[in-house]
């Protein structure tokens, strides 16, 4: 695939943009405005993507390993026999449970392995049992025209949102990601390339209120934020807020901020798969249960496709989690849960 003018001149443009934000944010002492300890690493290692002529940005994909961890090298000989045979007989379950509507395909021909007319990779994988258990609580069903807002916090290279925005057509009035700046530039080329130029806002530093005005009645499909203008999305009514493996990798504090401004303005649910705890996290984040516990209430659901442990042993496993928790004793490593939370 090859990238049109316009396109290549509209990453162009997202770089530009995106060298303004950091500078802003250089310049700031807003509170949680820095990266986390956990991904102040991954932030200064993506910065040689702003050095990449915008003509590479159509195998963006071979670059977004460094976030998510899938890598080309499955789907390419000698790896990409064994991944067939997973990633074919996963698909098919969850396709054989799910409309045509919600069944997903990777827009980038070359990033995956070619089933059923689609394109399938793991990243796809994650975004497909995601959207299936939307299905199931029945999040993703009929709405009127343009009258749905989504709220992505950490929205990681933008593949999950263009996932979601392709199963709710059009009843999506808009979908905000909220990211770090380094990230947002992996996003906004990636949205760009697979929805179009038009269709991607990115916020502005040199004119805050267009953001506003984009936000509240503008034309794009996707807005970008970054991630210490949370202030920006703070009077827009959510209907549905994702965070995908990424609180996970917060501050206390950063999660806290997430969580009571999406609280303020949450009419729907918040869609929550994340490790509870995080031994990873360096020290800096707690049990995200007693986080959601300040403001939601809230409910864990089956992830589909999730191994079936023995009764005794989920039993014992949950009592073992409780009781860590009511004695404050720190979990150093939790399976992801996928969390359903509403405030009323």
């Amino acid at each position: 695939m090859s990238l049109d003018q316009e396109t290549r001149d509209a990453i162009d443009e997202i770089r530009d943009r995106i060298q303004a934000i950091l500078f802003e944010r250089s310049a700031i002492e807003t509170p949680n405005a820095e990266p986390s300890a956990y991904w102040s690493e991954y932030c200064e290692r993506l910065r040689y993507l702003m050095g990449l002529d915008a003509e590479h940005f159509s195998r963006l994909r071979d670059h977004t390993w460094q976030i998510t961890g899938d890598v080309y090298s499955r789907y390419i000989p000698p790896l990409a026999s064994g991944n067939r045979v997973l990633l074919e007989s996963k698909f098919s379950t969850l396709w054989n449970g799910l409309p045509t509507a919600y069944q997903l395909d990777e827009p980038e021909r070359t990033f995956g392995l070619e089933f059923n007319n689609r394109v399938i990779n793991t990243d796809l994988l994650r975004f497909q049992r995601l959207v299936a258990a939307m299905y199931k609580e029945d999040l993703l069903g009929d709405a009127p025209p343009a009258s749905r807002t989504v709220v992505e916090i950490g929205g990681g290279y933008g593949g999950m949102a263009h996932q979601v925005a392709y199963c709710l057509g059009n009843s999506l009035a808009r979908y905000v990601i909220v990211d770090l700046p380094e990230v947002l530039f992996l996003a906004a080329s990636y949205l760009s390339i697979h929805n179009g130029p038009d269709n991607v806002f990115l916020y502005d530093p040199d004119n805050p209120g267009t953001t506003v005005d984009q936000l509240r009645a503008g034309p794009a499909r996707f807005t970008l934020v970054p991630n210490y203008r949370l202030d920006l999305v703070s009077e827009i009514p959510i209907d549905l807020a994702l965070n995908i493996a990424s609180f996970q990798e917060m501050t206390s504090d950063q999660v806290d901020a997430y969580l009571s401004t999406i609280a303020s303005n949450l009419r729907g649910t918040l869609v929550s798969f994340n490790r509870p705890a995080n031994g990873e996290a360096t020290g800096q984040l707690g049990d995200l249960r007693d986080l959601f516990d300040r403001y939601y209430h809230w409910q864990t659901v089956e992830m589909p496709l999730t191994p079936v442990l023995p009764i005794r042993a989920r039993a014992n496993r949950a009592t073992r989690t409780l009781v860590r928790r009511l004695i404050r004793r720190p979990t150093r490593y939790s399976e992801y849960q996928l969390i359903l939370a509403w405030t009323s």
